[in-house]
C-alpha cells in the first residue's frame, strides 16, 4: 500500500497511510497574525506541519490526524512515497456519523444564505 514517510531535519517523523480508499494531507501553513488576535506564540507568525486524512464509510467519515509538528525557520521537510505494509498510528481518529454531518451541513447553509442575503454584491 502507498504510504507517506515525513522526515523533519533527518529525523523520521511519521510513516502515514490508509488501509482502503481515502485521503492523507500533508500540508505546511504559515500564519502571520496582527497583535491581539489570540496568539498562541510569543511570536505573531506560526508555521505548522499537519498530516490529516480521512476514510468515508457507510458507518460514517473517519477524520484521521497525524501529529502536528510546529516548524521555524531553516527546518527542512522530506516526504517519501513508499510502499509500506505498516503505518503509525494516528494520533487521533474521529468519526462522524452520517447524521451530524448533515446537520453541519444545513447549519452551514444558514450562515451562508444570511451572509449572501447581506451581502452588497449582486
Amino acid at each position: 500500500m502507498t504510504a507517506f514517510e515525513v522526515t523533519l531535519k533527518g529525523e523520521p517523523r511519521q510513516r502515514c497511510g490508509i488501509k482502503g480508499w481515502g485521503v492523507i494531507s500533508i500540508v505546511v501553513s504559515m500564519v502571520k497574525r496582527s497583535r491581539g488576535e489570540g496568539r498562541k506564540t510569543a511570536s505573531d507568525e506560526e508555521i505548522i506541519l499537519e498530516i490529516g486524512g480521512l476514510q468515508k464509510k457507510p458507518s460514517g467519515t473517519r477524520h484521521f490526524k497525524w501529529k502536528t509538528c510546529p516548524l521555524k525557520i531553516g527546518d527542512e521537510i522530506t516526504i517519501r512515497v513508499k510502499n509500506a505494509t505498516a503505518f503509525d498510528k494516528p494520533s487521533s481518529v474521529v468519526i462522524e456519523q452520517p447524521s451530524q454531518a448533515m446537520e453541519a451541513k444545513k447549519n452551514y447553509f444558514k450562515i451562508l444564505k444570511k451572509e449572501l442575503r447581506n451581502s452588497k454584491n449582486p
